[in-house]
């Protein structure tokens, strides 16, 4: 080829590359498209997720003040068990000393 003059066969080789190129970036496109839908719809269908966690504080918190009502009597339960007996000891010895002219 005398100098100068174009070089066509270098020119379509290069649109060629560039031709595959954007082949290659279309199907990348799509390709990474169609997994954006997917996420999407996933996302989408997950929403009632923040929902559901709230319901479940709620149902945590009831559960715990629940836990603490019964801890509450079952202290109380405990407190009057450990002091009948001393009240009953205490009565015993009153009847007793009574009896034997102590507390006269």
């Amino acid at each position: 080829m005398p100098d100068g003059a174009p070089d066509y066969l270098s020119m379509y080789e290069k649109m060629g590359d560039i031709a595959a190129t954007l082949r290659v970036v279309k199907h990348d496109t799509a390709n990474n498209s169609a997994k954006l839908d997917a996420l999407g719809t996933l996302v989408i269908s997950q929403g009632h997720v923040a929902a559901d966690v709230e319901k479940l504080k709620g149902e945590v918190q009831e559960l715990k003040d629940e836990k603490n009502r019964r801890d509450g009597a079952i202290s109380l339960g405990e407190w009057i068990v450990k002091i009948v007996p001393w009240l009953v000891g205490g009565g015993a010895f009153a009847v007793i000393a009574k009896m034997i002219g102590m507390g006269t």
